[in-house]
């Protein structure tokens, strides 16, 4: 039987590294103006935002902001929970789980957001003026450079199947991926894979005969292919990948040339919002050409214009679709395949 090893078990949402949750907040620029104050729930690092929310702050000046750092799935139900039991919630909600945040628009916790700004996105980055993709973050193979330096590293799915198959032996429990019962994101392009490329499962057989090791977060792997303990990760989350490589030169990143998934923060404005209107002026604030700057800025994702430019990058449309792992018998379905394939002998 072939091994392979799980670590870490936590089950995410739709993304990769999470952190604890946290609150801080922006006290308004100028208190001599009539204060206001924003609520936002987001899974974005709080790192990430001080600058945004600077200079969001710098436009409007009386406009205090309470950031709550949360993970995916505690903001979907805390939307849920505040919304049935209090009637008020956050005035904006920013999360990289689509399929919880498409969930969120679908049974009726988001409203219409009626803003000149958003017809700039395209039709595959929104869904009825309720949710709207802010970010082009793309799922990539990460490398040890040293181990491959007299090697070619594989720029496919196809020839990372063969490079996997050829090596399997000097390789072995050398390779990570997300483990897709624990980490959402892993499930999410899991789901997308299958979408885009028929032979898949040679892809994920040859991981399993290559002791695939398994994780439920980025971090752990981003670390272990950086320093040599392993020598490739699969279908990492680009924007993390991105950052941690800055600090460290080992780390290598390939954007498949076949195609590769490209996913998005869905921010919305939750339909029992307190304050709406605060909620609609930052959600026009990230859309607009200074927010999406910042936004690369800080999460290292692609903008637009690069992934609108080749046929390669396939962009997950925000629609009813991004919920169908959300039941469980598919979902069930989609791990049983992927436990016995990698298992199989």
């Amino acid at each position: 039987m072939r091994r392979f090893i799980k670590i870490m078990l936590v089950f995410v949402g739709l993304t990769g590294v999470q952190p604890a949750s946290a609150a801080e907040y922006f006290a308004a620029k100028d208190s001599t103006l009539t204060p206001q104050k924003m609520v936002i729930y987001s899974s974005l690092d709080t790192n990430f935002v001080n600058d945004i929310i600077d200079q969001f702050q710098q436009g409007y000046k009386n406009i205090a902001v309470e950031y709550h750092e949360l993970q995916t799935f505690d903001i979907y139900e805390k939307v849920i929970q505040e919304s049935d039991e209090d009637g008020v919630t956050a005035d904006f909600v920013f999360s990289s789980a689509m399929d919880l945040q498409m969930k969120l628009a679908n049974d009726g916790y988001a409203q219409n957001v009626d803003l000149p700004a958003l017809q700039t996105l395209p039709p595959f980055a929104k869904w009825r003026d309720m949710a709207f993709g802010l970010t082009n973050e793309p799922a990539v193979v990460i490398y040890n450079k040293q181990w491959f330096k007299d090697k070619i590293p594989p720029r496919t799915h196809d020839e990372l199947t063969a490079f996997l198959n050829q090596n399997n032996q000097e390789i072995y429990n050398k390779i990570a991926t997300y483990d897709i019962e624990r980490a959402g994101v892993g499930l999410f392009f899991m789901a997308q894979d299958q979408k885009h490329n028929k032979n898949i499962w040679s892809l994920i057989d040859a991981m399993g005969a290559a002791g695939v090791r398994l994780y439920s977060n980025s971090s752990a792997i981003l670390q272990r292919v950086a320093d040599g303990r392993f020598i490739l990760g699969y279908n990492i989350l680009g924007s993390y990948a991105k950052i941690y490589a800055k600090s460290n030169p080992d780390l290598g990143i390939i954007m498949p040339d076949d195609y590769t998934i490209i996913m998005s923060r869905i921010g919305l404005v939750p339909r029992l919002a307190k304050q709406a209107k605060l909620g609609k002026l930052f959600l026009q604030f990230l859309v607009s050409e200074q927010g999406q700057l910042l936004l690369k800025q800080q999460t290292s994702m692609l903008s637009l214009s690069e992934t609108l430019q080749s046929p390669k990058y396939r962009h997950v449309r925000i629609g009813p679709s991004l919920v169908v792992y959300q039941d469980q018998l598919k979902r069930q379905k989609l791990v049983r395949k992927w436990n016995e394939t990698l298992k199989q002998n």
